[in-house]
């Protein structure tokens, strides 16, 4: 007869307060799992880790995603791993605000695509008042469809916050953070552009680096801070 962990031989008055106590902390005597715990609706198929690493010709980034936007976590970690960001190109950088990514369409040669699209769909908003665009921020992008921006996020495209962002709070889904690379951030984001060379150009152009700068996104286990 196999006899559950859970169930140890007391006396009468003993064991009714071990249950009382099992039913308000839970069998191992440990904190129940809510429900509503972001942490606990992560896919099962999707790596464990939140931190990953971008890595460009001008070195790595590296990003912690949030527990407390599942949902935005959970879609980067899908895309990761369908390699979708891989050759895709920060395609928009302004010096003193944020660099933008990830748009399939940035991995051809034709420039006036370029942050147009996504995956095929947007996802849900997980806009929270706690979680504002301060400097190192990885925040998802909006569709260009004139949706209400509280309810929609772009399924692909985010930016890495490199300056003053706050007017952003509270239109844009924050969803990590960058733990590592902020050199990198400043070397891309002071690339050159159109714009910040007082050049005539289209929207579309006038924020592209003249060199493309690619990306490949892939998972870190076990991260330990700088340099592993």
């Amino acid at each position: 007869m196999l006899v559950s962990a859970c169930r140890p031989r007391f006396a009468p008055a003993t064991l009714f307060l071990l249950v009382l106590a099992g039913l308000l902390l839970g069998c191992g005597g440990g904190s129940t799992v809510a429900d509503d715990n972001p942490a606990a609706s992560q896919d099962p198929n999707l790596p464990r880790t939140n931190y990953y690493e971008l890595r460009t010709d001008y070195g790595r980034l590296v990003v912690r995603l949030f527990d407390e936007t599942p949902g935005h976590r959970d879609n980067f970690k899908r895309l990761v791993q369908q390699r979708f960001y891989d050759g895709t190109t920060f395609h928009r950088v302004v010096d003193g605000f944020l660099i933008q990514g990830v748009d399939p369409n940035s991995n051809d040669q034709i420039l006036p695509n370029d942050g147009q699209v996504g995956p095929g769909y947007t996802i849900a908003s997980e806009i929270r008042d706690d979680l504002t665009h301060r400097r190192g921020i990885l925040a998802a992008a909006r569709p260009g469809d004139g949706q209400d921006p509280r309810r929609r996020s772009s399924g692909s495209q985010f930016y890495i916050v490199q300056g003053d962002a706050s007017s952003l709070d509270g239109l844009h889904t924050v969803f990590g953070e960058l733990m590592e690379g902020f050199s990198v951030l400043d070397r891309i984001a002071s690339l050159p552009t159109r714009r910040n060379e007082r050049r005539p150009a289209p929207v579309w152009l006038a924020d592209q680096p003249p060199i493309p700068v690619y990306m490949q996104v892939r998972p870190i286990e076990n991260y330990r801070g700088a340099g592993s």
